[in-house]
């Protein structure tokens, strides 16, 4: 099974043809790359086009094809290709060019009821370092402190599992022992997410129900940029079964080689702090009941080079999002409310009275300081500890965000600017981790020793540290040295 074939460009030629037409097949060859995505390019059209003087780009539902040369399988299917440009060459063949959305590498696709499958395997980056499961045992026998005998068990044992909903989510380990003719063995782990649903499901509903929230709890708990290195889908018992590789372009884009090794310090949260089970069975739920703020949080995550105001005021309102629908709350109770707005507009002169009961009508929304206290108080000995008075952070956090929102004047000098947005975008970064944390059932000691281990090495979030001779010290303890005469140096 090709496992990172996401991460590797390739080109394959072959014929293409529209379902049910394989007698009228055009040449041509399909082209991967993980930062262009998907392209066709056809040696001829398969219908003349239109003459009109803006003609209409043809598009593909549905294309079928067989290659010659393919790092996954030989028969492919592509969806949605649309006409992206073209080259005519009188008394010749000219090219067509189609940007490709999916390409489904096993199998010929046709009709909705072909891309309905009932498993899915997915295989993630990062997830070797967070996922710290293992099947590998490794035991040594001493006699008289002395090594007697080596023993290394690797056998299939109980791995992680959670059934959320119509799909059961279990994390497997694909075992691979390459043998050559010397005395080394190289023994590996790759651990890959296998989804099993009820009944068959469209391949749509599993990407958003299912991959993509894997795909982002993959990023939230190594806190990197995380992209998909396989994703297989299947239907059908074994020995029928359709098995197709499934390709596309992704929205994080290209991140270049993963780490060898990321410490824990460099991620959120690794199973050893929260079982498998645990985490799957909280997030996949939020993740479908908040998807909007989820693909918000992400999107910043994502976009490295987002611009640190864009930034800051996307986080800002995952943040007012996150209170709105978690926490909720108004000003007065509703009944109190809608009280005092009939008063106060009837006490009014009759032709004000439209003007200021639209002016009332969200009078008794919250605050965003009020939402950011909230927010902070769950946590709040956590985060002073993390970058002093939260107070201060919710008042900056919020002038700032209601200067980008409305530019007000009189809020400008209020608003961070330069490398004090920076840092205070990542700590607004960090309060959201710790209400995602919160979603994923952690008690408030786990999320101590989580964040706090987090921000380790951090320097922009922590609030800079003081020496305590700095603060001890007054002008009457100055060190020996450093004391001067005021009156002419004698000498002896």
């Amino acid at each position: 099974m090709a496992l990172s074939y996401f991460d590797e460009s390739f080109e394959s030629l072959g014929y293409w043809w529209t379902p049910g037409h394989m007698e009228d097949a055009r040449p041509g060859y399909l082209r991967y790359d993980p930062a262009r995505g998907i392209r066709l390019t056809l040696l001829g059209p398969f219908k003349p086009q239109s003459v009109k003087s803006f003609p209409e780009s043809p598009r593909y539902p549905i294309l079928l094809g067989r290659v010659t040369s393919s790092p996954l399988d030989t028969f492919v299917t592509l969806t949605d290709c649309t006409y992206a440009g073209g080259r005519g060459v009188f008394f010749s063949i000219g090219t067509e060019e189609f940007t490709v959305n999916r390409a489904y590498f096993g199998a010929h696709l046709e009709g909705d009821d072909a891309f309905r499958f009932d498993a899915a395997t997915l295989f993630l980056d990062y997830l070797e370092h967070w996922a710290t499961e293992s099947a590998l045992e490794m035991s040594v026998e001493f006699e008289h402190d002395i090594p007697v005998k080596h023993e290394v068990r690797y056998g299939k044992k109980e791995m992680p599992r959670a059934v959320v909903g119509p799909r059961t989510v279990e994390l497997d380990l694909l075992r691979e022992l390459p043998l050559d003719l010397t005395r080394t063995v190289t023994l590996s782990e790759t651990p890959c997410f296998n989804v099993r649903f009820e009944s068959a499901e469209h391949v749509d509903t599993i990407l958003r129900d299912t991959i993509f929230p894997l795909q982002n709890l993959s990023s939230l708990a190594s806190d990197h940029r995380t992209r998909i290195r396989g994703l297989q889908l299947s239907r059908g018992a074994a020995g029928n079964a359709t098995r197709v590789h499934l390709l596309f372009q992704q929205i994080p884009g290209p991140t270049g080689p993963v780490p060898k090794r990321l410490w824990a310090e460099q991620m959120l949260v690794t199973s050893r702090d929260v079982p498998m089970e645990r985490l799957l069975t909280a997030w996949l739920p939020f993740a479908a009941e908040h998807r909007d703020l989820c693909d918000l949080y992400f999107s910043v995550m994502y976009s490295p080079t987002l611009l640190s105001d864009a930034a800051f005021f996307m986080l800002a309102q995952v943040a007012e999002g996150y209170h709105r629908d978690q926490i909720g709350g108004t000003e007065q109770p509703d009944d109190a409310f809608q009280s005092t707005r009939s008063a106060v507009v009837a006490a009014a002169p009759q032709e004000h009275q439209k003007w200021l009961d639209r002016k009332l009508g969200l009078a008794n929304e919250l605050s965003l300081k009020t939402r950011l206290h909230a927010l902070v108080k769950p946590d709040r000995a956590t985060l002073k500890a993390i970058f002093g008075d939260t107070a201060a952070f919710v008042d900056l956090a919020a002038d700032t965000r209601n200067y980008m929102a409305h530019r007000i004047v009189e809020l400008q000098k209020k608003a961070a600017t330069g490398i004090t947005l920076h840092q205070l975008t990542e700590r607004l970064r960090l309060l959201v981790k710790a209400c995602f944390l919160r979603e994923l059932g952690l008690t408030s000691d786990e999320r101590r020793t989580i964040l706090t281990r987090h921000v380790t090495f951090d320097r922009i979030v922590r609030a800079p540290q003081s020496s305590p001779r700095k603060q001890t010290r007054t002008k009457s303890s100055a060190p020996a040295h450093e004391k001067t005469s005021v009156g002419p140096r004698r000498g002896k």
